[in-house]
C-alpha cells in the first residue's frame, strides 16, 4: 500500500506531534546503513584479525561513511556477509581511491558490523516474529 501526503498534511501531523522531524548535518548522522561500531563488533573482528581495536573498527566506519557516500548511498553491512565485503571493497576500494590499510579498516568494520546485525541474537522480538524480514 502506497501512502502519500500532501505538504500541509505533513505540516498538521509535525504540528500535532504526530512526526518528528529531525534534521542531520550532511553526512554525520548514523543512518541503518552506518551502523555504529560496537565492544561486540571489537571481540568478533580481534578473533578474527589478532589486535583489531575499537578506534580500528571506528576509523573503518569513518571512512566507509565519508569515502563511500560520496559516490552512492551507503548500503547496510548486513546486504552482504562477512565473507563477501573483501570483494566488494577489491572493487569499489579502487574506485575510492582507499589506500590498502583503509580498505583493510573498512573491511573490518562492515564484516564486523554484518556479523553483528545478521546475528539472530541482534533481531528485536518484533523481527524475530516476523519472518518477512
Amino acid at each position: 500500500m502506497k501512502v502519500t501526503f500532501t505538504f500541509s498534511a505533513l505540516a498538521a501531523l509535525v504540528a500535532a506531534g504526530a512526526l518528528v522531524v529531525v534534521p542531520t548535518v550532511s553526512g554525520c548522522a548514523a543512518s541503518p546503513a552506518s551502523a555504529p561500531v560496537t565492544p561486540s563488533d571489537e571481540k568478533w573482528a580481534s578473533q578474527r584479525w589478532p589486535g583489531t581495536t575499537l578506534g580500528d573498527l571506528t576509523h573503518g566506519h569513518d571512512v566507509f561513511v565519508s569515502r563511500c557516500s560520496s559516490c552512492h548511498s551507503l548500503p547496510r553491512p548486513d546486504v552482504k556477509s562477512p565473507e563477501q565485503w573483501g570483494a566488494v571493497l577489491d572493487e569499489m576500494g579502487a574506485r575510492a581511491k582507499l589506500s590498502a590499510a583503509e580498505r583493510d579498516l573498512v573491511n573490518r568494520y562492515l564484516s564486523a558490523a554484518s556479523q553483528r546485525l545478521r546475528s539472530p541474537a541482534t533481531l528485536t522480538r518484533a523481527e524475530a516474529g516476523n519472518s518477512s524480514l
